[in-house]
C-alpha cells in the first residue's frame, strides 16, 4: 500500500502548491474510504465473529477497525507528507499547545458542554450511533478497550481534519479557505449519523480549526473529542435496555 502511494505521488512537484492541495485531498479520501471499506466489509466481520464468538468478537472487530483507522488516517498520510513534501508532525499540529488564551479555553469548554448536552437529548439518533461496540454485557475491561479504540482512532481523525487538512492546506491556499475545506469535509463525513450531528459539525469544525491554529496544536481538539466519545459510550450503554453492566447494579 505504501509503495502504491509512493508511485502515485512520484510525479508530483513538491514546490507546486496545486500538487500539494491535490495530494492532501487524495490522502484524506484514501484514509476515509479505506477505514469505511473495512468497517462495512462483511467478509472481515464474518471472519472476526467466527474466530471470536459473541461479545468478544464485537470488541475485537471495533478495536481492530480503530487501529486500522489510525494507520490509514494518521500514520500513512504523515509518512507520505514527510517523505514527499518535508512536513513534520510538529508542523502539522502534533505539538504541545502554545499561548492558550482565555478565549480558547472558553470556546473549548463551551463546545464540550454543548456537545454533551446535545448527546443527552439526541434520543434514538444517539442510541443508533453509540456505543459502537454492540456488546450485550459491559464490564470495566469492555469500557477500557472501547476507550482505547476511540483514543487511537480520534487522534488520527483529528490529525486528518485539523492536522494535514489544515496546516499544509493553509500554506497553499490560505488559512480560512483551508478551514472551510476541512469543515465541509468534516461535516460531510457525518451524514451517516443523521441531520442533527451533520449540521452541528459546521460550527464545531470552524471553532476547532480556529483553536488548533491559535495554539499550533491538536491536543485540545483530540482531548475534547476523546472525552465526548467516552461520555457517549458510557451514557448510551447505561440507557440501552439490551446492554448490562456486568457486576454493577442498574438503577
Amino acid at each position: 500500500m505504501i509503495h502504491l502511494l509512493s508511485f502515485l505521488f512520484a510525479s508530483f512537484d513538491p514546490s507546486d502548491s496545486d500538487a500539494l492541495v491535490v495530494g492532501l485531498l487524495g490522502l484524506s479520501l484514501f484514509g476515509f474510504l479505506s477505514y469505511w471499506w473495512a468497517h462495512y466489509s462483511e467478509g472481515i466481520q464474518s471472519w472476526v465473529e467466527a474466530k471470536w464468538v459473541g461479545d468478544r468478537g464485537k470488541i475485537v472487530r471495533v478495536v481492530a477497525l480503530k487501529a486500522w483507522g489510525f494507520a490509514t488516517m494518521g500514520v500513512i498520510p504523515a509518512w507520505v507528507l514527510h517523505a514527499k513534501w518535508g512536513w513534520t508532525l510538529e508542523d502539522m499540529g502534533v505539538a504541545w499547545p502554545q499561548d492558550v488564551s482565555a478565549e480558547v479555553w472558553g470556546v473549548w469548554t463551551a463546545l464540550m458542554v454543548s456537545t454533551v448536552v446535545l448527546s443527552m437529548v439526541a434520543g434514538k439518533e444517539g442510541a443508533k450511533n453509540y456505543p459502537q461496540i454492540r456488546a450485550t454485557e459491559w464490564s470495566l475491561s469492555t469500557m477500557i478497550w472501547s476507550g482505547l479504540g476511540w483514543t487511537i482512532y480520534l487522534a488520527a481523525y483529528e490529525f486528518m481534519f485539523r492536522g494535514f487538512l489544515l496546516f499544509p492546506m493553509a500554506s497553499a491556499i490560505g488559512t480560512w479557505p483551508a478551514v472551510a475545506i476541512s469543515t465541509m469535509l468534516y461535516s460531510v463525513t457525518h451524514f451517516h449519523k443523521g441531520k442533527g450531528e451533520t449540521l452541528w459539525c459546521l460550527p464545531v469544525g470552524v471553532l476547532t480549526c480556529w483553536m488548533t491554529v491559535e495554539t499550533g496544536s491538536l491536543l485540545l481538539t483530540v482531548v475534547g473529542h476523546v472525552l465526548v466519545s467516552w461520555f457517549n459510550t458510557a451514557y448510551h450503554v447505561r440507557r440501552n435496555p439490551n446492554m448490562t453492566w456486568v457486576g454493577w447494579t442498574r438503577g
